[in-house]
């Protein structure tokens, strides 16, 4: 029996090592980026000003930002540009898509109140979107230039830290608005951190079932 679940969560874990590998090779838009266009590793402090302390929010890790100039030696600041949804009511809170729960920011007040609203839109259930772009800085210690980079190291650190209690879920196995909730309940027995969990989970929603 113990051979059989080893080969079950070997099984599985190649499973998953083949969604990171077939969306790069799908070439879809977090898969590779444009010449602007960096991705988050961690979750990453987002600051008010180039060398100030204010903090206004965080940018969850595989999130591609747009840098605003050419990009900074290391331990320097990038100025950064963010854009996704917003819900009414929660504006605190960016999403990458019109009720797909993969929280892109959170933010402060302020920041909030700083955002540019591109658009608005309604969906099925009558809430209202605002499709906002948000600017900032980031250290430069955490954008990599390639999100492979990122579900790969989320990937390791799932099919090995996930498993204690049974074989490894398949990221298609939920939708991505359900992960967050499934995860939860894992995050103990696995001995996640908060920033592990923030990353794992990230991973999972990118590749995760259509709604």
């Amino acid at each position: 029996m113990r051979r059989a679940l080893a080969h079950t969560v070997i099984g599985a874990a190649a499973v998953v090592a083949s969604f990171v590998v077939a969306a790069a090779a799908r070439g879809t838009p977090e898969a590779s980026a444009a010449a602007d266009q960096m991705f988050t590793q961690n979750v990453t402090p987002l600051y008010a000003s180039v060398q100030g302390k204010e903090v206004i929010g965080s940018i969850s890790p595989g999130t591609a930002v747009a840098l605003n100039g050419a990009p900074q030696r290391a331990g320097a600041r990038d100025g950064v540009s963010v854009d996704g949804w917003s819900a009414q009511g929660a504006e605190s809170v960016v999403d990458v898509a019109v009720g797909q729960r993969i929280v892109l920011t959170t933010l402060s007040a302020e920041a909030v109140s700083q955002e540019t609203t591109i658009e608005t839109q309604r969906d099925s259930y009558g809430t209202v979107w605002k499709h906002v772009k948000l600017a900032g800085f980031v250290g430069s210690e955490h954008l990599v230039p390639d999100v492979a980079t990122v579900w790969t190291s989320a990937q390791k650190l799932y099919s090995t830290r996930c498993t204690a209690c049974h074989a490894l879920h398949a990221p298609t196995e939920f939708t991505a608005n359900q992960w967050p909730g499934v995860l939860r309940t894992m995050v103990r027995n696995a001995a996640l951190d908060p920033e592990e969990a923030a990353l794992v989970t990230r991973y999972l929603q990118a590749h995760a079932r259509a709604q």
